[in-house]
């Protein structure tokens, strides 16, 4: 118990959903760290647990049966994992993967429901959060389903930058946020850089070209 709230006190996010969460939920709390890709949860698989994010970055994918995959959203510090799927008793709808080493606060999804109807504040974000992910799942499906690949990596390039304000986003989100193969998003990048848009600096891409990239970028 002490672990867990001498913990949450280091990660803000986190204390937010955790400030009136009843004693007897926090204390059958687990802490779990994880190493980059060593956390995984599969589609389609019934867990009874529900995960809330301390520190790292985990993607959330579908994949259909010849292993195409798509990225719905990658989860940060405060985000929750398996929240919506442990309401109704379903499968999970997506897969996820953690991105980096990660630690999380593991929940019995019996203890998560009751956590839900002894704090009307808590109840408040979760349903917060879940409006969120539609609405960003609808932009994403309506970028996937009608943009080419050149746009979709000129919006996630502007959409990244608009987040963070960073010039510098990594190679490998965008490798997972754009719907195409691998070789078809390396065409991009490699025309991208030889049109002086963007750069290549290690695993990252530098934008040189803010301007275009926003006049392009479609959405």
């Amino acid at each position: 118990m002490d672990k867990i709230l001498n913990l949450i006190e280091n990660y803000p996010a986190a204390c937010r959903l955790l400030k009136n969460c009843p004693l007897s939920i926090c204390q059958k709390m687990a802490v779990c760290d994880y190493e980059a890709f060593a956390f995984k949860l599969q589609q389609g698989i019934c867990y009874d647990v529900v995960y809330i994010i301390l520190s790292g970055s985990a993607r959330v994918f579908v994949m259909d049966e010849k292993g195409n995959q798509v990225t719905l959203d990658v989860y940060h510090q405060g985000n929750l994992i398996g929240e919506h799927e442990a309401i109704r008793h379903l499968p999970f709808s997506s897969s996820i993967e953690s991105l980096t080493e990660i630690r999380l606060i593991k929940i019995a999804a019996s203890d998560y429901l009751k956590w839900l109807k002894m704090d009307d504040e808590f109840s408040f974000s979760i349903i917060a959060s879940l409006c969120d992910q539609l609405y960003e799942l609808t932009n994403r499906t309506v970028k996937y389903a009608l943009l080419d690949v050149r746009t979709q990596v000129l919006l996630t390039l502007y959409s990244e930058y608009m987040k963070r304000r960073s010039l510098k986003i990594s190679k490998k989100y965008i490798m997972t946020s754009v719907s195409a193969t691998a070789r078809s998003i390396y065409r991009i990048i490699n025309e991208l850089q030889k049109e002086g848009v963007i750069s290549l600096v290690g695993d990252s891409v530098c934008i040189e070209d803010l301007a275009y990239i926003k006049k392009h970028k479609g959405g």
